[in-house]
């Protein structure tokens, strides 16, 4: 599993250190048999999870990479950990 497919560009902030830690994640996903929660996400909301928790955006950072809100950003980012959440 790829958290940044091939349609999905990993973002110009994206270093060495995130990357170790983007492995680690997905690892982690692996282990805990979540990655097929994980592919319950849509694209933008595993996009926006993996902006803020793992490359440190914030939320009115990520709302001027998708045009939206912040409110926009965060609402999608909650209702994607909710759906980890129940998984």
């Amino acid at each position: 599993m790829r958290l940044f497919g091939a349609d999905e560009s990993a973002p110009k902030k994206l270093n060495p250190e995130r990357r170790i830690w983007l492995d680690r994640l997905e690892n982690i996903l692996r282990e805990v048999n979540m990655e097929r929660s994980y592919q319950l996400l849509t694209p933008r909301e595993r996009k926006i999870i993996s902006l803020y928790y793992l490359e440190g955006y914030k939320d009115e950072e990520i709302a001027k990479l998708y045009t939206l809100t912040q409110q926009a950003i965060n609402y999608i980012r909650n209702k994607g950990i909710n759906k980890l959440k129940i998984f």
